[in-house]
């Protein structure tokens, strides 16, 4: 028994990695090719809220969905619709068509992770619940590692197109695993309503009422924040240095890996009594190394190359970015052409 839930969880595990691999495969493909073909920070950072928004605010329904549906149904039916939006952007060309399937292909993708993870418990049972966790999470960092070096060596070598087909075929496979589990998604018993609050507004009422996980939320939605508007810069520095989107692709990887690299650390590092300590410490670390990059030599010239560039291209510039405050991210839009318990 204990050996079949081990391998249930394992094909999810592979499931997640595989999917996961091919979301960002996907996610580079996309800023780079509505990059490449608008050479405009504002396209990309249109791209960037298009594609988080939608799957943001369907976030709670998700968690709904896991909830009262069947679990293995709703990932694989996220698995083949996602693999199928992908497919049409491996045959579209414009740029809004590409960030409209990029959007619709997170939204119906969205629930899949809600899913497995309420899935866990009941697959890996209570004693193997730390080992499964550990395994999912280790699985999600692998794809997060693995998604942007595929998605950026692909366009690099072939384009975007097959960099989409990949991400749709990972989908398929990511489905097919998921099918290859025989444990129970979900207890016998059904969910409770008791109490007159359920689904969505209970998780709202229940973070509402704990302050800490009420600061923790505030937090966590100003650093991603934070993370998209920095992110916007990425590709304009990237054609900047000439590195492509290898060099691109290698950015993200780096990301990864450091994420993957500091919660190691904190595993081993943090206590119950360090905790507030070490998350206002990982922020100021987080903010000082952006800011980093801003102040960095190489980023220095590429703001005054774009200061000193003819006056049709400083007028260009600032149509399209509206005003002067937004710094490097908006400087970059005219000057370049070419990421429990069982229930």
């Amino acid at each position: 028994m204990v050996n079949r839930a081990r391998g249930d969880i394992r094909w999810l595990a592979g499931a997640s990695a595989v999917s996961g691999a091919g979301d960002w495969a996907a996610t580079i493909a996309l800023s780079l090719v509505v990059y490449a073909k608008t050479g405009s920070a504002v396209w990309l950072s249109v791209s960037f809220l298009l594609t988080r928004i939608p799957s943001a605010l369907a976030a709670p329904l998700s968690g709904a969905m896991a909830d009262r549906l069947d679990r293995r149904r709703i990932m694989i039916t996220s698995d083949l619709l996602g693999a199928v939006t992908y497919a049409g952007m491996a045959v579209t060309a414009r740029p809004l068509a590409l960030i409209l399937l990029g959007s619709l292909a997170a939204l119906l993708h969205s629930p899949f992770g809600p899913a497995a993870r309420a899935a866990v418990p009941n697959l890996a049972g209570a004693a193997g619940l730390s080992w499964a966790n550990g395994t999912l999470s280790a699985a999600s960092n692998a794809g997060q590692l693995a998604g942007p070096a595929l998605g950026g060596a692909l366009y690099a070598a072939v384009g975007a197109g097959p960099a989409f087909w990949a991400s749709a075929g990972s989908f398929v496979v990511s489905a097919g695993f998921i099918t290859a589990v025989r444990g129970r998604f979900r207890s016998e018993a059904p969910p409770s309503s008791a109490g007159g609050e359920s689904g969505v507004w209970a998780g709202v009422g229940f973070v509402w009422r704990h302050g800490t996980l009420l600061t923790l939320t505030v937090v966590g939605a100003i650093t991603f924040m934070a993370t998209e508007i920095a992110a916007v810069a990425d590709l304009p520095l990237i054609h900047h240095f000439g590195v492509g989107g290898v060099g691109y692709g290698i950015m993200n990887v780096a990301w990864g890996a450091g994420g993957l690299a500091g919660s190691l650390l904190a595993a081993r590092i943090v206590t119950r009594a360090t905790e507030p300590a070490a998350a206002i410490l990982g922020c100021l670390v987080f903010g000082a190394f952006v800011a980093a990059v801003g102040a960095a030599r190489g980023s220095r010239s590429f703001r005054c190359s774009h200061c000193c560039s003819p006056s049709a291209t400083r007028s260009r510039l600032s149509a399209s970015t509206g005003s002067t405050s937004a710094g490097l991210r908006m400087r970059s839009a005219g000057g370049c052409s070419p990421p429990s318990v069982p229930s």
